[in-house]
């Protein structure tokens, strides 16, 4: 299998750690806010090009790094911290990876 996908991650990605149910992983992401979709009702169709939620992400990453993590588990990235909301795993042809949805987490 190839591992585009993986090295397309880390060469615009950052760097993370993921603590989860098996402690602290570390590993390379790309972050980047939720952005509202086109949406139609009946003849009135809406368009933004805004944050839909400004303290709402999307990350990829590789699957091994929330392989064993779980809704309320922390993830760390630079001074931001953020806790997982949900994660899918992907399969094609340029490899495996993981869409997780977080949360940015304010202040202590």
């Amino acid at each position: 299998m190839s591992r585009g996908f993986e090295k397309a991650i880390e060469r615009i990605g950052t760097k993370v750690l993921v603590e989860g149910s098996e402690g602290l992983v570390k590993g390379i992401a790309v972050l980047y806010p939720i952005r509202y979709r086109h949406k139609q009702w009946g003849n009135v169709e809406t368009a933004a090009n805004g944050r839909s939620d400004p303290e709402r992400y999307i990350m990829f990453c590789a699957v091994s790094l929330v392989e064993n993590s779980k809704y309320g588990d922390l993830v760390f990235e630079g001074k931001n911290k953020y806790v997982i909301i949900w994660k899918d795993n992907y399969c094609c042809r340029l490899g495996d990876y993981a869409r997780v949805c977080v949360r940015r987490v304010k202040g202590d």
